[in-house]
């Protein structure tokens, strides 16, 4: 498990404005995720650039736009840049519960056109 990013204090602040209180501010990858999130099951025009991946930690404290799913208990972040014309989005699960712990889950990276975020 790696530790990627944290939610900052304003994002918590907002969170629990609408009754979601994440139990830290870690955003994590679990080891098991790591080659899902490199993007090698998905088309590669839906694919995050590599060397993104190595600044997820700055990308991730610096987005454009959050928002909160509620049906999944997830945050959508809409990373600043774009790749061909698409924008790059972070999906973390908030509360995320695994062998007893509760962790902020990076699930999923990619890129889409702004109307499919």
């Amino acid at each position: 498990m790696t530790t990627v990013g944290y939610l900052d204090p304003a994002l918590i602040t907002a969170l629990k404005n609408v009754s979601i209180k994440p139990k830290n501010a870690a955003i994590i990858v679990q080891d098991s995720q790591t080659k899902h999130l490199q993007g090698d099951h998905t088309n590669i025009n839906k694919r995050i650039p590599e060397e993104w991946l190595e600044d997820l930690p700055l990308l991730l404290s610096k987005y454009e736009a959050v928002s909160y799913h509620k049906r999944t208990n997830s945050i959508l972040f809409v990373l600043l840049g774009a790749v061909n014309g698409k924008k790059a989005r972070a999906v973390v699960e908030v509360n995320f519960k695994r062998k007893g712990k509760i962790y902020n889950s990076l699930r999923s990276l990619g890129v889409m056109g702004i109307k499919h975020l």
